[in-house]
C-alpha cells in the first residue's frame, strides 16, 4: 500500500463570538487591519493575520511564529514507524496503532501541531537528504495547509520539484 495522508482536524473559528468579544474589550475590531489588505474573514489566514495587531497581515503569517501558535492541525497517514518517528522528533505530536502481530509494517498514525509546529517542521524535513516518505508526507501537510487557506505561512518560500515528484523549499531571495 502507498503512504496516504489525509487531514483530520484544524481549528475552526468562532467568527462572531470571536469580533464580538474583540470589540467589547478593546474597543475596535480584530479585522481592522485586514480591510486594508483586502483579506477576506472568515478564512485561518485572516484569524492568525487579526492576532499580529499593526503588522502587515501578509507579513505576520510570513515571520510571526507567534501568531501560529493559535492554530492547529492534524493529519492521518499509514506512514511506516521510520518516518513517524522522524516527523515526531521535530515536536509534532504523534499517536500511532499497528497490526504487527499479522505482519503488517504500516502504521495507522496521527500527527498534530500548530501551525507553528508544522511551519517548523515541513521547512525543516522539505530538504534533498530528508528520506522521500518523509518528504512526502511533510509535502501533503503543506499542500493541506496552503489548501486551507495558509498558503502565506510558506510565501517566503518556493518549492523546486525533485524527480521523484516531491519538493524542497528554499527561500526565496
Amino acid at each position: 500500500m502507498d503512504t496516504v495522508v489525509q487531514p483530520l482536524a484544524l481549528t475552526q473559528i468562532d467568527w462572531d463570538t470571536y469580533i464580538n468579544f474583540f470589540q467589547e474589550v478593546i474597543g475596535r475590531s480584530p479585522t481592522h487591519d485586514l480591510d486594508a489588505h483586502l483579506m477576506q474573514v472568515g478564512e485561518l489566514d485572516s484569524f492568525i493575520a487579526s492576532l499580529a495587531v499593526g503588522i502587515d497581515p501578509r507579513q505576520a503569517l510570513r515571520n510571526n511564529n507567534t501568531v501560529l501558535k493559535h492554530v492547529s492541525a492534524g493529519f492521518m497517514t499509514n506512514a511506516t514507524s521510520e518516518t513517524i518517528r522522524v516527523i515526531m522528533e521535530t515536536g509534532i505530536a504523534g499517536i500511532t496503532y499497528t497490526d504487527y502481530a499479522r505482519g503488517n509494517p504500516r502504521f495507522f498514525s496521527i500527527l498534530s501541531g500548530t501551525v507553528e509546529d508544522w511551519k517548523n517542521t515541513i521547512l525543516s524535513l522539505c530538504t534533498p537528504a530528508t528520506s522521500f516518505e518523509v518528504r512526502f508526507v511533510v509535502n501533503s501537510c503543506c499542500l493541506y495547509l496552503e489548501k486551507a487557506s495558509l498558503f502565506e505561512v510558506f510565501g517566503n518560500y518556493g518549492k523546486d520539484t525533485l524527480s521523484d515528484k516531491t519538493f524542497i523549499l528554499r527561500r526565496k531571495s
